[in-house]
């Protein structure tokens, strides 16, 4: 469990890699990852009678994905600029139905059993204590609802130290990536039933996943994390599946990997 000093300083880095990073990060996201979210609603099987909040909302790419589905929508965030990114969103979009929130997703300021559905998308691995987020989830929505939640996972045969070190040379904000079965298990130890489960993986390119980053060639961040990869090529000891480009691109492309997982509360 983390301590709050940690927290504050978790919530800082969080803050000012997104804040650094908010509009190139915006602008793949929403686009990006438009078919990841449509994806987890479509698990969540959202009701129009129903209330949803996206903790870490981000510029709302899964928030979005819920607007025309359910009743109304929070979008909850820790960084104010990816707000601001998602208020342009919203309003690029008429709608009406979604509300923008600032604040942590480990104290939700929100009373237990507000919600039909909570669901978070590329996050867990930035919070300092995943449990006690998950806690609050479960928490925050009712009996009958439904946790839905998406973020990257660490396959066999990949190594969680060797994953997680090219993860925070790339980015410090970046707390740890979970095995699949830890995934679930903190799922579980929230108090929540898992109802559907699947992992999908999607292919990367380094370069591109450095500059959505905010890295750039040169920079000795962006050289540290392409020597971590490229070191985990043989035995794929990081679960990236690296490989060099076969063109002279000097690129290494990867692979992502994915659970989506909904639960529901008892």
């Amino acid at each position: 469990m983390a301590n709050a000093n940690e927290e504050n300083r978790q919530r800082d880095r969080v803050r000012e890699r997104f804040t650094r990073t908010a509009e190139v990060f915006s602008s793949f996201v929403l686009t990006a990852r438009a078919g990841e979210a449509q994806r987890l609603v479509k698990m969540a099987a959202p009701l129009a009678s129903e209330a949803a909040l996206d903790v870490a909302c981000g510029p709302g790419t899964f928030a979005l994905q819920f607007v025309p589905r359910v009743r109304a929508v929070v979008g909850l965030d820790v960084t104010p600029a990816l707000l601001a990114q998602a208020y342009a969103a919203a309003c690029a979009a008429g709608v009406s139905n979604l509300s923008l929130v600032c604040g942590d997703a480990v104290s939700l300021p929100f009373a237990s059993d507000s919600f039909d559905i909570i669901s978070c998308g590329y996050s867990l691995h930035h919070m300092s204590d995943a449990a006690a987020v998950l806690r609050e989830f479960a928490r925050v929505v009712r009996r009958g609802g439904r946790v839905a939640v998406a973020d990257m996972i660490i396959p066999p045969p990949g190594r969680p130290e060797v994953n997680n070190a090219i993860e925070q040379a790339r980015d410090p904000s970046h707390v740890r990536t979970l095995r699949p079965e830890e995934f679930l298990a903190l799922i579980e130890a929230a108090g929540l039933l898992v109802r559907e489960s699947r992992a999908v993986v999607a292919p990367r390119s380094f370069k591109f996943w450095m500059s959505v980053g905010g890295r750039q060639p040169g920079e000795e961040a962006y050289e540290a994390t392409r020597r971590l990869m490229a070191q985990s090529i043989a035995g794929d000891s990081s679960g990236f599946h690296p490989r060099l480009a076969e063109d002279a691109s000097d690129d290494i492309l990867f692979q992502i990997t994915t659970q989506y997982v909904v639960a529901e509360k008892p």
